[in-house]
């Protein structure tokens, strides 16, 4: 198993490009992974959450608060990826095997950055364009940014709990994705990160892990103010227009649509008190195929099944969210006003029993990465890679992502390292 097949090779290289774009429609293909990256036991709530998940959305066809179509897109995308998240992986990789996996994904992704400051400050001189060569299909350069998190979480955690010595290039190649994450300008994934770091010290209070958190606050910050004079501007602003929509209600329909977005989930539950049960159905409220639906949409599924606006969705989230008002010269786009939010969207279209269940089972994860922190780093860095994943899920649209299928594989493939260390033992 130490010898990595060139298809392995290849589908690392698969994520980080343009061609990643492929993996939505195509997304219950995911699960001939399990031959190589999935091989486990699936928990009995994960059965129960697809088969609630499914029931939620039949209803929600049937009392019309959703489309047929939206309903089979949002099943086809996101049952796969509820089956996969949460297996108990029992496969076993070596630690050469997985060596080689890290030193493949680190050069790939290098390529992506390095291509990405070419174009960035020779070809296009500013913008989102640090993300070019990895495209700009979905969350464009944000999503370059989650994929560059992976690097740093791991280089950071093996930096803070690993036993072995660490040497000069890994804290360059630390260094080195922190600043590729920070051109990325992604503020709200920034934010995450840091959170996701809060927890981890919180967890693990020493005076060591206090200076390293200081001194990687105090390079992002630095690096961050550094970086881009426009970009730095324009995220100012930005923050100064949110502040001024919390201390004005009557600007949230303009200036803090996110804030509404959570708002019309409450007045979708007091209209209709039956939805907080069983939701509005996949695809039914503010999921990423709500969107891939919409009017504004052309796509393959679009194509295929035209566009369809279910009922909460034109009523509560397409009006926060259109052709019309956003504007990245008017600033209307942003963070504040993005009405994105994979948990919202799991709650909203799946029903609190979904939602519960879906939260149980990554919880319980959680707890497991927490209590196995000290048989090795792997373990810290999966706990810190969750949570700044739960974070990001909270405040974006990232479930129905090619990003979130690659957060999973990472996942899958950390564990089998793990799992080697088992088996040493016995």
């Amino acid at each position: 198993m130490d010898k990595i097949k060139l298809k392995t090779i290849l589908g690392l290289f698969f994520f980080l490009t343009p061609l990643r774009m492929a993996v939505v429609p195509f997304m219950p293909f995911a699960l001939r992974l399990r031959k190589n990256f999935f091989r486990g036991t699936i928990p009995l709530k994960t059965f129960w959450l697809i088969v609630f998940y499914v029931v939620a959305t039949v209803l929600g066809c049937i009392n019309g608060t959703n489309d047929w179509a939206n309903g089979f897109v949002g099943l086809w995308i996101s049952v796969p990826l509820f089956f996969l998240q949460f297996i108990n992986v029992t496969n076993v990789i070596s630690k050469e095997y997985f060596n080689k996996l890290l030193v493949c994904y680190k050069y790939f992704l290098a390529l992506i950055d390095v291509l990405g400051a070419f174009f960035y400050f020779v070809v296009f001189k500013g913008g989102d364009e640090f993300g070019y060569a990895y495209g700009v299909h979905f969350q464009y350069v944000s999503g370059l940014a989650m994929m560059n998190a992976v690097m740093i979480l791991y280089y950071a955690l093996y930096i803070l709990e690993s036993k072995e010595t660490i040497s000069k290039n890994t804290y360059l190649w630390l260094l080195f994705f922190i600043i590729s994450f920070v051109f990325c300008f992604f503020g709200l994934g920034l934010l995450c990160l840091a959170l996701a770091f809060g927890f981890y010290f919180c967890s693990k209070v020493s005076l060591k892990k206090i200076i390293y958190g200081f001194i990687a606050i105090s390079v992002f910050v630095v690096l961050l103010f550094k970086s881009g004079t426009e970009i730095i501007e324009y995220n100012n602003r930005n923050i100064e227009l949110a502040v001024d929509a919390i201390r004005n209600p009557r600007l949230y329909a303009y200036d803090a649509r996110k804030v509404l977005m959570f708002s019309n989930y409450i007045d979708m539950i007091e209209d209709e008190p039956l939805l907080f049960l069983t939701g509005t159905g996949a695809g039914g409220f503010n999921s990423r195929v709500s969107f891939l639906l919409n009017r504004d949409s052309n796509n393959e599924f679009t194509k295929i099944f035209g566009h369809h606006m279910p009922y909460y969705h034109s009523k509560n989230i397409y009006p926060l969210w259109n052709n019309k008002i956003v504007s990245f010269d008017e600033r209307t786009d942003g963070t504040r006003n993005k009405p994105f939010s994979s948990l919202l969207a799991i709650l909203a279209e799946g029903g609190i029993v979904v939602f519960f269940l879906y939260m149980s089972l990554w919880i319980r994860v959680l707890i497991i990465f927490f209590r196995k922190g000290k048989e090795n780093y792997i373990y810290n860095f999966l706990f810190v890679f969750n949570i700044f994943w739960l974070l990001s899920m909270s405040s974006e649209v990232w479930f129905e992502s090619s990003e979130f299928l690659f957060f999973l594989i990472v996942n899958s493939i950390c564990v089998s390292y793990c799992n080697s260390f088992k088996n040493r033992k016995k």
